[in-house]
């Protein structure tokens, strides 16, 4: 038994080891270098941009507002009634490969009216396909503000 314990906790040290010394430096430079990159569509956040994307399992079009973010305009006042939930997040809060009524956020502002009535909730989307949570602090940084959000997901 003793030795088992030995055993495993020899392990433990070793592969808590390897994580600081191979898997963490990697998954950081990773990090940094995907920072400066940009994969992906050309028109990533581009004011007005139009496009459909096209691979073998779907196709999707996108379209992007003033702002450089998916579908509708931004308000330009405070809300008018209700609570105003702002989403931040990457490619699955944008709705990446469906139409934007099929996105995430979509799904659950029709859940929240649904529940509330319409005028319960204003459903705002700021995400963008390709970033990470820095980006989604430095959003929330520029746009809450102006946006004056209840709820920020």
């Amino acid at each position: 038994m003793g030795q088992l314990r030995n055993s495993l906790r020899s392990f433990a040290i070793n592969l808590a080891l390897f994580l600081i010394s191979v898997a963490v430096p990697v998954f950081a430079l990773d990090a940094y270098v995907g920072r400066f990159l940009s994969y992906g569509s050309t028109n990533q956040n581009t004011p007005n941009a139009k496009y459909t994307f096209t691979n073998s399992s779907y196709t999707f079009s996108v379209k992007l507002n003033s702002d450089g973010f998916r579908e509708r305009e931004l308000p330009t006042g405070p809300k008018k009634t209700g609570k105003r939930v702002v989403f931040v997040g990457d490619s699955f809060a944008f709705g990446w490969g469906v139409a934007a009524e099929d996105s995430f956020v979509r799904i659950v502002e029709r859940r929240l009216k649904d529940a509330d009535g319409e005028a319960a909730w204003e459903v705002i989307n700021l995400s963008i396909e390709g970033t990470d949570p820095r980006d989604y602090v430095d959003c929330a940084k520029i746009f809450g503000p102006v946006l004056k959000p209840d709820i920020v997901v």
